[in-house]
């Protein structure tokens, strides 16, 4: 008898075997119409398959002309199934085996995405955002001409984004609990290390609020009028400010 979970499981495995039929076998063994194939399969989005021709191309004719693109489209497609450390290590190993490849700048590049890719909720660890802060700002010192540099800042901005989320994380924790000097601490830091940052607004609104816990009103008004001048029209924070703000010159006035 079939029971419901036998149905689902036979259910996945179906898809898995229709997912693998979908993905056409490279029409013949010549590595360079493998590697064709695989930039085609890698617009088709069949990472595995691809990952499955690569690896066996790249071990067995590691030193023809087509190596080094096989390479990084093996990079390429461990990328695409979020495989980030086996994606670093097969750019990794483009860049230290085949030094002179068209494709080491876009490796380089690549390593930092990796980094930033696998951590992207800034409440977890975010060791290997930092890794991808320092990677992307040494490309984009090494690279200044490079075309992909319009990429490299895009990335770092969502990195220093998310480094600041953390550090604010970390502010409105020492807020809750009246530890005021540690939130400064970080607020500070974010001040800093990322004043363009979207975050950097709302550390402004909590610095508002530690000059208010300490009886420092005027302070407090003072940057909540500043934050104002600041904030866009849209950004839901404004609500907040222009309460508080009312709520301080309320006290003030009294």
């Amino acid at each position: 008898m079939l029971t419901p979970s036998r149905i689902a499981a036979g259910l996945v495995w179906i898809a898995l075997i229709a997912g693998c039929a979908s993905a056409p076998k490279p029409p013949s063994k010549d590595g360079a119409e493998i590697v064709a194939w695989a930039k085609a399969m890698l617009a088709r989005e069949h990472y595995r398959a691809v990952v499955n021709e690569l690896e066996r191309l790249v071990l067995n004719f590691p030193d023809q002309p087509f190596s080094d693109e096989a390479q990084f489209l093996l990079g390429e497609a461990h990328m695409g199934l979020n495989e980030y450390i086996l994606a670093e290590n097969a750019y990794r190993l483009l860049i230290d085996s085949y030094p002179g490849s068209q494709y080491r700048d876009d490796a380089e590049l690549a390593i930092a995405m990796c980094y930033s890719r696998q951590t992207t909720n800034h409440r977890l660890d975010q060791s290997s955002t930092v890794l991808a802060e320092r990677a992307l700002v040494q490309f984009i010192e090494d690279h200044p001409g490079t075309p992909l540099i319009p990429h490299a800042l895009q990335e770092l901005r969502l990195v220093r984004e998310r480094l600041a989320r953390k550090l604010l994380e970390a502010a409105r924790f020492y807020l809750r609990r009246g530890r005021i000097d540690s939130a400064r601490v970080y607020l500070d830091q974010i001040e800093q290390r990322y004043p363009d940052s979207t975050a950097a607004l709302e550390a402004r609104y909590l610095r508002g609020r530690c000059h208010e816990k300490e009886g420092n009103l005027h302070e407090a008004a003072q940057e909540y009028v500043s934050l104002l001048d600041d904030l866009p029209q849209s950004d839901s924070l404004r609500t907040e400010v222009v309460r508080r703000l009312a709520d301080v010159r309320g006290k003030i006035g009294a």
